[in-house]
């Protein structure tokens, strides 16, 4: 199983998306990883980094929801929001010890929690739908699935979760909007 930590200054980079550098695991294997830079922070590009590198498990800090979706749509495990020194942070994830509450970043749920929450305040939905050119306006209040990978917005069909529809663009798993 090989394995990535998104790193900064020899720590987990508290924001996976603005990571510059990954550090690769083989196999369980901790010493020495590979450290490898990742041209841009393009979503797309890191995640053709961990495709190539056949990576199976992405542990990082903070990681926006369509990021997070992209790469589970790829059947990589992401254990987010884990914050500590570059080597630590290995031994705790080859040991299967990364739910200490120390390797937790302040303010967030345990694991099993999926992360940091926050209070739904009256008026945070969105007033319009920011969809490609061609898509139409989705109607205010109705519910949207949306695309992690091209951002592609669309109706949601009635007892149907959106986890189950497949984006007509690029065929990645469509998410809650």
């Amino acid at each position: 199983m090989n394995a990535a930590f998104s790193i900064w200054e020899n720590r987990i980079s508290p924001v996976f998306d603005t990571a510059t550098r990954l550090a690769i695991v083989a196999g369980g294997q901790i010493d020495p990883p590979m450290v490898l830079s990742v041209p841009g922070t393009s979503p797309m590009t890191v995640l053709a980094v961990l495709l190539e590198r056949h990576v199976s498990a992405l542990i990082c800090g903070a990681i926006s929801r369509p990021i997070h979706d992209a790469i589970r749509a790829r059947n990589i495990e992401v254990y987010p929001f884990v914050t500590g020194e570059l080597d630590e942070v290995m031994r705790a994830w080859r040991e299967g010890r990364l739910g200490e509450n120390r390797f937790r970043m302040p303010g967030c749920n345990p694991p099993s929690g999926g992360g940091p929450r926050r209070k739904r305040r009256r008026g945070d939905r969105r007033d319009a739908i920011h969809a490609p050119y061609g898509t139409p306006a989705v109607p205010d209040g109705q519910a949207v699935c949306r695309c992690p990978l091209c951002g592609l917005e669309v109706l949601r069909m009635p007892g149907k979760p959106c986890s189950q529809n497949r984006c007509p663009n690029c065929h990645a798993l469509m998410v809650r909007a």
